[in-house]
């Protein structure tokens, strides 16, 4: 199907696959992508969830990044179409990539008395819909070979009993950890020496409690919620919260 083994351990278990190649849904041509253990999450009824990113790769400008997620239960994959499993999207794009002339562009228009940085905001702000632009065409193509491999092959994690999070220095579960038990309310981990510290965790959540863990202290910012279950978080980077995990809080639901 053109989607490596490689491919999907990096997905499944890890560590993250740089510049390798996935072939196109229905095609033979392969583009380039980095791929990130993902997320995982069991609950009761066996049901689990996963949830990832993928960032599609080229020289020379940003990457476009790919957020995804299904549930899967025994064999049974919702939703079953990888065009449903994309969550979010952020263009890279050329257009984006070149916004850091921006600055420059806005003096020289002023020499000249014209406005160059409306044309930039208006690049930008169409900048997905400027599908000439795309120098790599087709790579969505590969991203929906990915996921249709990907929900096949992953099986659910163990569930854990005894509630409670433990955090981890290292993405993977990796280097010295941190266990906060159910109902301990932490307003800033700076005082167990945890701030800005955390990179991966696993969490295991009762019924009828969630679990909230924020980018600052005293409960703001960012946050990922945890219900009922055991959650996996090999990367917190992909929930936009790697070494930035400050604060977490426990409440009834």
């Amino acid at each position: 199907m053109g989607v490596s083994e490689k491919v999907i351990k990096a997905a499944i278990s890890g560590p993250e696959a740089k510049k390798v190649k996935i072939k196109e849904l229905g095609g033979s041509k392969n583009h380039e992508f980095n791929v990130k253990p993902v997320s995982l999450s069991i609950n009761g009824g066996g049901e689990f969830v996963v949830y990832g990113q993928i960032s599609h790769h080229l020289s020379f400008r940003k990457d476009d990044q790919h957020w995804f997620g299904f549930k899967k239960k025994g064999n049974t994959v919702i939703p079953d179409d990888p065009d449903k499993m994309i969550l979010k999207k952020e263009d890279g794009g050329l257009i984006k990539t070149i916004n850091i002339l921006k600055p420059l562009g806005v003096i020289i228009g002023m020499k000249f008395g014209v406005d160059l940085g409306k044309y930039f905001d208006l690049a930008n702000e169409h900048a997905d819909k400027i599908s000439f632009i795309d120098m790599d065409a087709g790579y969505e193509k590969s991203i929906k070979n990915f996921l249709s491999e990907l929900s096949k092959k992953i099986k659910a994690p163990r569930s854990l009993t005894g509630p409670g999070i433990t955090l981890y220095e290292h993405h993977m579960f990796g280097g010295k950890k941190l266990s906060i038990k159910k109902d301990e309310d932490i307003k800033h981990l700076k005082s167990v020496g945890w701030n800005d510290k955390a990179s991966s965790l696993v969490a295991t959540i009762p019924k009828g409690i969630k679990l909230e863990v924020f980018q600052h202290d005293n409960f703001k910012g960012n946050k990922i919620e945890f219900g009922c279950g055991t959650h996996y978080i090999r990367d917190l980077k992909i929930h936009k919260l790697g070494d930035e995990l400050t604060s977490c809080r426990w409440s009834k639901v």
